[in-house]
């Protein structure tokens, strides 16, 4: 089983889990003091400042991280800096730490657009995170922070700035904001009483690059095609460049640089909760084998049970492709997922399409 790369990404999850739930404190109060001089309740030192911002002069708002007032098991607290030069504002970081939610639907679809994008990289040595030059996220242990119901994502701590991605994917933004999400939760962890802590990055990989799009072998994947329609204005292709990540996004681009149909493959269990509202009222009815979900025009999400837990496909169209208006997250849906289970090693899938004909 272990070989196959979302088996291996899972259990490399599960032992950095359990390794740092081991001999936790049951601490919970309704907010956490993280009152340390640094910024960011205590977690950004002037190092790592220094490296994100470098001469800029650094002011700070904070948000202290509370649970959920109404009683749920949802931690949120948002810390923003800006960079200023010249009493003028030239930069900004925002930085949260909050638990992703599947049944409201608040954090999807837009937290997996901006977080688990083509361009992301894994953060290394097991490390249950991800960053590119302008995204960071890393999960918190449950263990520390508590488990929400089945509905509930893992508590994250996150950092955006400016844009999503480039395509010269700057290695020395990307590092400075690994190292801020990994710093804030190991004074998370800390602040919890939990017996570990997370291991700082180190060189992180080169995230993956636009390439010339196989439209008969879209994505890599054995007879997954575009339609002919589409062929001559989806040029690109970019595939997350970690063949062994837990998340595997694949972006498809008429050549202007952004996504326009982006395939998505979420092997972390953990993370599959997040999807749970699209999956069970995004639309019209998808069965399948061994899962379920929904397509529409736009958007197509299923759930497959398979031997690591959850996985999740989605395939997303931000825009009419071709002469006429081609409509493919559920035309592609059924081969999509077929390619994909077999990769990671999930049983055969077969997909009933939404309008009822066999796949």
């Amino acid at each position: 089983m272990l070989r196959s790369p979302a088996l291996r990404a899972s259990a490399i999850g599960v032992l950095v889990g359990a390794l740092l739930g081991a001999g936790v404190v049951g601490w919970r109060t309704d907010s956490l003091p993280l009152l340390g001089k640094d910024p960011c309740w205590g977690a950004l030192d002037e190092t790592t400042l220094s490296a994100m911002f470098g001469k800029l002069e650094t002011r700070v708002d904070e948000l202290t991280p509370e649970y959920d007032p109404l009683g749920q098991n949802e931690l949120y607290g948002e810390c923003r800096i800006l960079g200023y030069e010249n009493d003028a504002a030239r930069w900004s970081a925002t930085l949260r730490m909050h638990t992703l939610d599947g049944l409201r639907g608040t954090d999807d679809p837009l937290w997996p657009t901006e977080f688990l994008g083509s361009e992301m990289v894994g953060l290394g040595d097991g490390l249950p995170g991800m960053a590119s030059d302008s995204r960071a996220w890393i999960a918190l242990p449950e263990g520390c922070v508590g488990k929400g119901d089945e509905f509930d994502g893992p508590t994250v701590v996150d950092v955006s700035v400016g844009t999503r991605g480039s395509e010269s994917g700057e290695a020395e933004d990307r590092a400075a904001l690994a190292r801020a999400v990994v710093r804030t939760a190991n004074s998370t962890l800390a602040e919890l009483g939990c017996g570990g802590t997370y291991k700082a990055p180190t060189e992180l990989p080169e995230p993956a690059r636009w390439q010339k799009a196989d439209t008969d072998r879209l994505c890599g994947i054995d007879g997954l095609a575009l339609p002919r329609s589409t062929r001559t204005s989806l040029k690109q292709v970019r595939v997350t460049a970690d063949a062994d990540a837990a998340v595997r996004t694949c972006e498809v681009s008429t050549g202007s640089g952004q996504a326009d149909l982006r395939l998505t493959t979420v092997a972390d269990p953990r993370l599959a909760p997040v999807f749970t509202r699209a999956e069970l009222n995004g639309g019209p009815r998808v069965t399948g084998t061994h899962g379920y979900g929904s397509a529409t025009d736009t958007r197509a999400v299923y759930q497959a049970k398979c031997q690591i837990g959850r996985v999740t496909f989605v395939i997303e169209q931000s825009e009419a492709l071709g002469r006429q208006p081609t409509w493919l997250p559920p035309t592609l849906l059924p081969r999509y997922v077929a390619g994909e289970a077999e990769r990671v090693g999930c049983a055969a899938e077969r997909i009933q399409a939404a309008n009822g004909a066999g796949t």
